[in-house]
């Protein structure tokens, strides 16, 4: 005989023999004619007492699981009540049993799990083919909660939730059921042109996405050669700088060249005719107004000829004194320590313009900044590095000098 759904769910069986069983309850009973009556429920290993003139033949038992933990899934196909469109509901019953002696009675006659499903599928699907389209595409979480507490009215007139009839039909069959939860699925066919509109939808938002991406992608080339194209500018801006200021050290330098070789000859022929004392005179006079005109030219003073004690004329070689600014005599040393570099132009620009650069941005102190005295260096290092062999070792003091920052900020300090 095929076995029952509460039987192939391992809820409640019959065995062979009377137990005792040590996992489930026992409900013996006797055989009466052709009926039975329940004679004795036992706990989980509980043995069956007979007495002397008792026969176990005249009992049979029936084993129900202890488990308080018990569930059952299953689903039904339904159709909308006036609509075309079908869904599937997919129940997960939890339950135990808490009635052996009445679900033992009930198994003799008919199938107590099966008379479960029928009504739960009944009376929620009943609920479920009601819904609106859009109440049943939406779902959402609340969905199996709508279909539980949705209000009936039975033949007495007394309103109760879908779960509380539930839950009395079930303890009838000797269950207490705990919870009922319910999802659906809905057919293909029926969804499909939803799936389109929303497959559709993606497919827009996405081409949107790209486009956006792109966009920002060629706003920020745009920024990035604009960017490219400003710091350009701005190093043509300060190369060219450097250049005109080298350029004009350059002319300065070779004006004060100038004057000097000027001033120089002039002496020479001051002093050149010189045969008598009253020739001396005339000479000292030229001399002194070509002292004068180099001073004021080159910021630089001679010695003045001056008498002796005996009122002869004492010739004094001329001395070229050191400017006393700290940034003018750095940088008229860059200029004769660079001349090493006579044969390499280029070279010699470039890093005299770099110096220049340094030095000027050194002698701001305080207010100079930090960042570009770092570069400055370390472009003047770079420059430097393939030409060390081309320095002697007063030039190559020199630069040492020049890019321990602190030296040089130390050295361009103003004398008291």
């Amino acid at each position: 005989m095929a076995l029952t759904l509460t039987e192939e769910k391992r809820i409640a069986w019959k065995i062979q023999g009377i137990g005792p069983d040590p996992a489930h309850t026992l409900v013996i009973f006797k055989k009466a004619g052709t009926g039975k009556t329940v004679h004795k429920v036992l706990r989980p290993g509980e043995p069956l007492k007979l007495g002397l003139l008792q026969s176990a033949d005249s009992y049979e038992a029936f084993a129900v699981s202890a488990n308080r933990n018990l569930r059952h899934e299953f689903s039904r196909k339904y159709g909308a009540v006036g609509q075309t469109w079908t869904f599937t509901l997919h129940f997960d019953l939890h339950f135990e049993v808490s009635d052996a002696e009445r679900l033992a009675l009930c198994l003799v006659s008919e199938d107590p799990l099966q008379r479960l499903e029928k009504e739960v599928a009944r009376l929620l699907s009943a609920t479920a083919r009601h819904l609106s389209w859009e109440s049943m595409k939406r779902e959402g979480e609340d969905f199996g909660r709508r279909l539980r507490e949705a209000e009936t009215t039975d033949g007495q007139g007394e309103r109760k939730t879908n779960f509380q009839r539930l839950q009395s039909f079930a303890g009838d069959l000797g269950f207490e059921l705990w919870n009922v939860e319910i999802t659906r699925t809905l057919t293909e066919a029926d969804v499909e042109e939803d799936l389109t509109k929303r497959r559709n939808e993606r497919l827009k938002v996405v081409a949107r996405s790209e486009r956006d991406l792109e966009a920002e992608r060629d706003q920020l080339e745009h920024e990035r050669e604009l960017l490219r194209n400003r710091l350009k500018l701005e190093r043509d801006i300060v190369n060219a700088q450097g250049q005109q200021a080298l350029q004009g050290m350059e002319r300065l330098r070779m004006v004060l060249d100038g004057i000097t070789k000027e001033g120089l000859r002039g002496l020479s022929q001051a002093v050149g005719g010189v045969r008598s004392f009253p020739a001396i005179n005339d000479a000292l006079l030229e001399i002194r107004t070509i002292q004068s005109s180099l001073m004021g030219l080159s910021s630089g003073a001679s010695s003045v000829p001056a008498l002796d004690a005996a009122g002869s004329p004492v010739l004094q070689v001329a001395e070229v004194r050191r400017p006393s600014d700290p940034l003018e005599r750095l940088v008229t040393e860059a200029f004769q320590q660079m001349r090493a570099l006579d044969g390499n132009p280029a070279d010699k620009r470039r890093i005299l313009a770099i110096i220049l650069h340094l030095v000027a941005e050194a002698a701001l102190g305080r207010e100079g900044d930090e960042n570009y005295l770092e570069g400055c260096r370390e472009n003047l290092k770079q420059e430097l590095y393939p030409l060390e062999s081309a320095l002697e070792e007063e030039q190559r003091d020199f630069l040492r000098r020049i890019t321990d920052l602190e030296e040089l900020r130390q050295e361009l300090a103003w004398e008291a």
